[in-house]
């Protein structure tokens, strides 16, 4: 009598999962919190880039085939083909451009906040400590710009008709003198 092996899908997914080696962990993106609103002016020391992280790879599930090393050689040639040697020096090189680009991005930002400040304080709004979100801000003052458009119409259209009727009275004024 033969025995039959049995085996789960879920069984084969752990054998080869434990047979993979990734990344134990990855790095989280985007900017740490800070716990402090503004850094504290620091003296610029030797600006280095970060070490560059190395690349790991899975290892490929026993009975098939695995890469040489010069097959990865060729793999990370072919990735760095088009990358240039000479934009890497001058980032080296050059951190002061760098350094420059985030203090002008620095000065747009705290800009662009004074005139979001400055278009909120003419927005009329109940609550003024209220804070509100830039859309908010932007849509409050399209309408409050279109609502005094619409006062300024009215207003000239009333202008209009009270300079109408000054006009009669006078004339109506003239002829009762002449009588």
């Amino acid at each position: 009598d033969e025995e039959i092996d049995v085996v789960s899908l879920a069984s084969q997914r752990a054998k080869l999962a434990a047979q993979n080696k990734a990344t134990p962990f990855r790095r989280p993106r985007g900017r740490p919190p800070l716990n402090r609103k503004r850094a504290l002016p620091q003296e610029p020391e030797d600006h280095q880039p970060a070490p560059k992280r190395r690349q790991t790879r899975k290892l490929d599930a026993p009975g098939t085939s695995s890469s040489t090393d010069e097959e990865a050689q060729q793999d990370e040639q072919v990735k760095n083909k088009g990358r240039k040697k000479g934009k890497q020096k001058n980032k080296e090189k050059n951190p002061d451009r760098r350094i420059q680009h985030n203090t002008m991005e620095k000065r747009r930002r705290v800009y662009m906040a004074s005139l979001f400040q400055q278009l909120r304080s003419l927005i009329p709004h109940p609550n003024p400590n209220f804070k509100m979100p830039k859309v908010r801000i932007l849509m409050e003052a399209a309408n409050y710009c279109k609502n005094l458009h619409e006062g300024a119409k009215t207003l000239s259209k009333l202008r209009e008709d009270v300079t109408k009727k000054t006009a009669i009275v006078k004339q109506l004024e003239c002829k009762l003198q002449r009588r």
